[in-house]
């Protein structure tokens, strides 16, 4: 992939320094101490950033109200354009009670706006045209703390990053969750990469079957109003318009137990979880028609026979609890016009009653392919 050319390590060292006075620390290899920050302080209360020439460093707390969905948002300026070649950290999500949690972890780019509020409770993403969704990872838990380890390289094709980085914690009613999170960075000003969301969430429920159901809240699932759908599938679908080359498939997948306060009661055994994701090369004929997420149906047995599996992840766990893990699988694909992108969740309990909640927050890594790539196809 063709970049632009790269501004030189010492400028960006030059711009970090200058950050003294905001408060941010800044350590630079080569550079005098006295040349940057002393202070360590934090942007706000709940967020500590640290800035060098190679990594920022984010590290951030929120604690949400009660069944308020509270969305957290934490904002870096940054001194000067940088790549971003990687993502690595933990992330972690604690209730104070017994009970199901959960919370979406998001990191964006604004290039041209100004930082959020620091520790906004209502932060969105809508209003900002120009923002670049950099990755989304939901955690759960399920009467217990609980936590992802995120490793997401990305030098193959890096972000390159402007204006603020922005860390939101959202949706995790009643709990408590933490992010500490390192952005690997380097000089330049590199091409403009961008994710392709893949996932959705569903609400299972089962009662002498598989029934479920998608938005509106998992609380409006009552045994007497959902019908039963046996073997049921939901599936994600989105047709690609142009020439892609894609680097890399990443995110996370969490499959979450209710526990009866207040919604289902979790499943009385064993249950098992599984998330498949396919690049269709020739397009999906037999799957829905518009970009969206879907179901139930029985999508597996729609897939054509070209169809090519990015990421298969199976899960499974016993009564209350939490099955997830991170995902992350390096690509070198071209994708050509009329291909899709599909990804079907699915959920067995072997017939015992009880209720899970089943989310993807996947993103696969593309830009436009290279003129000769096009030309070629």
């Amino acid at each position: 992939m063709k970049t632009l050319p790269r501004i030189a390590v010492a400028a960006l060292a030059a711009a970090i320094s200058s950050c003294a006075a905001t408060g941010i620390t800044a350590s630079i290899p080569g550079v005098a101490p006295a040349a940057v920050a002393t202070a360590v302080p934090a942007l706000v209360p709940g967020l500590t950033a640290q800035l060098s020439a190679t990594q920022l460093t984010l590290a951030a707390e929120a604690t949400s109200r009660a069944a308020a969905g509270d969305n957290f948002a934490f904002g870096f300026p940054l001194p000067a354009p940088v790549d971003l070649t990687g993502i690595s950290g933990t992330l972690s999500l604690r209730r104070p009670a017994a009970g199901f949690a959960e919370v979406l972890v998001s990191l964006f780019d604004l290039p041209t706006e100004a930082c959020p509020a620091n520790g906004a409770t209502t932060w969105t993403s809508a209003g900002y045209p120009d923002l670049i969704t950099l990755g989304n990872w939901i955690v759960k838990a399920s009467g217990a703390a609980s936590s992802i380890t995120v490793d997401v390289p990305l030098s193959a094709m890096p972000f390159p990053l402007s204006g603020c980085v922005v860390l939101v914690l959202g949706d995790g009613a009643a709990s408590s969750a933490t992010a500490n999170l390192a952005l690997a960075i380097e000089a330049g000003d590199s091409g403009g990469p961008f994710l392709i969301g893949v996932g959705g969430e569903v609400c299972f429920s089962v009662h002498g079957g598989m029934a479920a159901r998608k938005g509106a809240g998992c609380e409006s699932l009552e045994s007497a109003a959902v019908a039963t759908v046996p073997g049921a599938e939901y599936v994600s679908v989105t047709h690609v318009a142009s020439a892609l080359a894609a680097a890399a498939l990443y995110g996370s997948v969490s499959y979450g137990a209710f526990d009866g306060k207040p919604l289902l009661n979790a499943p009385a055994g064993p249950w098992s979880g599984t998330v498949d994701v396919y690049l269709l090369p020739s397009g999906c004929p037999r799957l829905p028609k518009m970009d969206g997420f879907y179901g139930p149906g029985k999508y597996s047995a729609k897939l054509p026979p070209d169809a090519q599996s990015l990421a298969h992840v199976a899960l499974a766990a016993t009564g209350a609890a939490v099955a997830q893990q991170p995902v992350f699988r390096g690509l070198d694909l071209a994708i050509a016009p009329g291909a899709c992108v599909a990804h079907i969740m699915a959920l067995d309990t072997a017939g015992a009653p009880g209720g899970v909640d089943a989310e993807v927050q996947l993103g696969l890594e593309v830009a436009p392919a290279p003129a000769e790539t096009t030309a070629a196809q």
